[in-house]
């Protein structure tokens, strides 16, 4: 009764495992945010040759969507949006390592985004999954 006094329920995450629980070093923390703002610069910059190279060949999407029906998709959007001001912005970063049964270093990026173009308006969570792989940091899943 006295922690749930003390603990905002809403925003905290409780991982219960067997196995040793995944954790973060500064260094990681750091190239996955740098890695988060240079994917939002080539977005922001409707930069679609720049922007694909952030998403692993695993890609799915919440929804099912695999990596080529996305891409197909988002260089169409990102086509239209080449001439107008698009502004995206990220707050409430958390980035969190993500527990796997092959314990990979995969980490769970929660935020709360801000996107405005002339023809579409979104404030709201985004939810994205990446991890580590011999060509970088790569994003695996998206919501």
């Amino acid at each position: 009764e006295k922690l749930k006094n003390e603990i905002n329920y809403k925003n905290t995450y409780l991982l219960i495992s067997e196995i040793t629980p995944l954790t973060a070093t500064k260094e990681e923390i750091a190239k996955i945010l740098a890695f988060i703002y240079k994917w939002r610069r080539a977005w922001r910059e409707s930069n679609f040759d720049k922007y694909k190279t952030f998403y692993d060949a695993s890609f799915k999407k919440y929804d099912g969507m695999n990596l080529k029906d996305f891409l197909d998709y988002k260089k169409r959007i990102l086509k239209s949006k080449r001439y107008q001001k698009v502004e995206i912005y990220f707050k409430n970063i958390n980035i969190i390592p993500y527990q796997n049964i092959k314990q990979e270093k995969i980490f769970r990026i929660d935020m709360y985004e801000v996107y405005i173009s002339p023809t579409y308006k979104y404030n709201g969570g985004k939810e994205v999954y990446v991890k580590f792989t011999p060509d970088g940091i790569k994003i695996i899943a998206e919501k």
